[in-house]
């Protein structure tokens, strides 16, 4: 048969049955021969070649995305139980990260990709499946996240993904002031923080308010906190200047990045996001002057860009 070419119902028919295989000793040993074939790289690219620039007819594409709809939260629930414990090899995990990376560099994929995730929330039956798989003590998502490990790695890879995309920064900072600027957005989540009360306020729970304590504790033991960047290009700037100087001093609430005692002239070192609220830049330059500082001196990024290494 020439590739691209229909096969008839009968062959069709023939092929479906045969592929079937009813008997398990057979399904077993089909199963490894294809496993050990497609081990073989030569063998994995002559059939990615092969398939490569295959277009399916728009009966298949049509018949596949139905299918694709009509999959039950049974079906996934399913998939996701026969993957769960299989593990991957760093290499595969690198080759995964690849290929997401690759594909969600593309804007239309992107969007693409937004849509199918609108479209399977406004579904009521995948909600209540997602809330149950939240509640239920025993699911892959809750152990994970009740991981000590994995919400520092996860929390890790996030910092590090923030700090290293700019651009990224910027787009999720628009999003939150842009669902912010909307009233009935806006009034919806006073609402909810007012009603948090008691047990429904997990600030008041004391297990968290036993691990807020911990988690200060452990604050006070590693000061000072470490320095960025654009602290170190500061401390250069300063000493060029020859200034005597204190890092990061306290004032009541708020630490600035150096002192200068002999002018009480404060010096901050600012990146573009975490300092972008210049009203609340001023009132903590006027908080800090009703606490001794003469003068707060502000050197953003661009200031400093000349310093850093």
């Amino acid at each position: 048969m020439q590739k691209g070419s229909t096969a008839s119902p009968e062959i069709r028919a023939k092929l479906s049955a045969s592929s079937r295989m009813r008997d398990p000793v057979a399904q077993v040993v089909h199963s490894a021969a294809m496993k050990a074939r497609w081990q073989d790289s030569a063998y994995r690219d002559k059939v990615i070649a092969a398939r490569t620039g295959l277009k399916r007819s728009e009966v298949t594409r049509r018949r596949m995305r139905e299918a694709h709809k009509n999959r039950s939260i049974e079906y996934i629930e399913n998939l996701s139980n026969a993957l769960k414990g299989k593990p991957k090899s760093e290499e595969h995990k690198a080759k995964l990260s690849g290929l997401t990376k690759t594909r969600m560099a593309d804007p239309e994929r992107r969007e693409a990709q937004r849509n199918v995730a609108r479209t399977l929330w406004n579904n009521p039956a995948f909600r209540a499946g997602m809330k149950a798989r939240w509640a239920d003590p025993d699911s892959t998502l809750r152990k994970a996240l009740s991981s000590p490990e994995y919400r520092e790695k996860l929390g890790s890879a996030q910092v590090a993904s923030y700090a290293a995309n700019p651009a990224r920064r910027e787009r999720v900072a628009a999003v939150s002031r842009a669902r912010w600027a909307d009233p009935e957005f806006r009034a919806k989540m006073m609402a909810v923080r007012a009603n948090m009360r008691g047990d429904a306020n997990p600030v008041w729970r004391p297990e968290v308010r036993e691990k807020i304590a911990l988690l200060a504790a452990k604050r006070k033991e590693r000061w000072p906190n470490p320095k960025t960047c654009l602290e170190y290009a500061l401390e250069r700037y300063l000493k060029g200047l020859g200034l005597e100087f204190a890092e990061q001093r306290r004032f009541g609430r708020y630490v600035v990045d150096a002192f200068v005692p002999a002018t009480a002239v404060a010096y901050e070192a600012d990146g573009s996001f975490w300092h972008r609220d210049e009203d609340k830049e001023a009132k903590r330059d006027v908080y800090l002057q009703s606490r001794g500082v003469s003068e707060v001196i502000h050197l953003n990024e661009n200031q400093l860009a000349g310093l850093l290494t």
